[in-house]
């Protein structure tokens, strides 16, 4: 099974992916403050709680960063509305040449 998973994965179609690079692919995601270095921190740690990994806890992982996600969603938006020319002036200072 986990022949035919690499084998439909756009990367491995070249042969190009090796474990190391995904090792460091991983470490690298788990150095940003993307929603999925947290998903698979979570996931890890529940593997190694207990017996393995079900669905239904993967599942319910991805449920609460979702829902982690879309309240930050929310309220950046607010932010962004009650607050527009704080934004305006973070891209303004982040062009370059500023």
């Amino acid at each position: 099974m986990e022949e035919s998973h690499r084998e439909a994965s756009p990367s491995a179609a070249n042969g190009e992916v090796s474990e190391a690079q995904v090792a460091e692919r991983f470490a690298r995601l788990l150095k940003t403050d993307h929603w999925l270095g947290s998903y698979m921190t979570d996931l890890l740690g529940a593997h190694e709680i207990g017996n393995g990994l079900d669905f239904q806890t993967a599942e319910l992982l991805l449920k609460q960063e979702k829902e982690s996600f879309e309240a930050d969603l929310m309220i950046a938006q607010r932010m962004y509305k009650m607050y527009p020319h704080l934004f305006r002036q973070e891209s303004e200072a982040a062009k370059p040449g500023s």
